[in-house]
């Protein structure tokens, strides 16, 4: 799969989709992607393309919730392509995190891991993207055969609505119903 990384503002959909078309047709490519593009960017350049795009991969995690609210996971389910999420642990900052809102997470993380018996932060974070029924990628980007082998261990969590709901409260700080 090839990924177009942040789109280009000054970006010829046609000629992009052009280049993209002939790649695929050649062979050399067997899918295409495109990472952090907006739901308006991804339909415009797939309007020009004669396949549907595989999928965009965008920033989600229990630190970066925005596309819990600005379309993206909308348009996933919309049109029914999983997207790739890169920083599924925040980039770390759930973990190093000082300020208030990283201890916030990491305690109700904890809370639903004793709840349930079930695995460390990073596994239910993780369990916590898993939940999404845009049925989002993490884009695991640890090189420790322990830590990756631990997460992926939320693939047997479900949470329930109560404990992703407390974890989602946690991470902005209020309520959110």
């Amino acid at each position: 799969m090839l990924l177009l990384h942040r789109p280009d503002p000054l970006m010829d959909a046609d000629e992009t989709a052009a280049a993209l078309a002939a790649l695929v047709k050649s062979g050399k490519v067997r899918a295409v992607g495109v990472s952090n593009f907006t739901s308006s960017q991804f339909d415009l350049l797939a309007s020009r393309l004669p396949f549907s795009l595989a999928t965009n991969q965008i920033e989600l995690s229990v630190m970066k919730t925005s596309a819990l609210t600005d379309g993206s996971l909308d348009h996933a389910q919309r049109l029914s392509y999983a997207p790739m999420i890169w920083s599924p642990l925040g980039g770390g900052s759930l973990f190093t995190g000082k300020e208030q809102r990283e201890a916030r997470v990491r305690a109700a993380l904890a809370a639903v891991a004793a709840e349930i018996g079930a695995g460390d932060l990073a596994t239910i974070a993780i369990a916590w993207l898993l939940r999404h029924p845009a049925r989002p990628v993490p884009v695991l980007g640890s090189m420790k055969p322990e830590r990756l082998a631990a997460m992926v261990k939320a693939l047997d969590i479900s949470l329930d609505r109560e404990h992703w709901f407390a974890i989602l409260e946690a991470s902005e700080g209020r309520p959110v119903a």
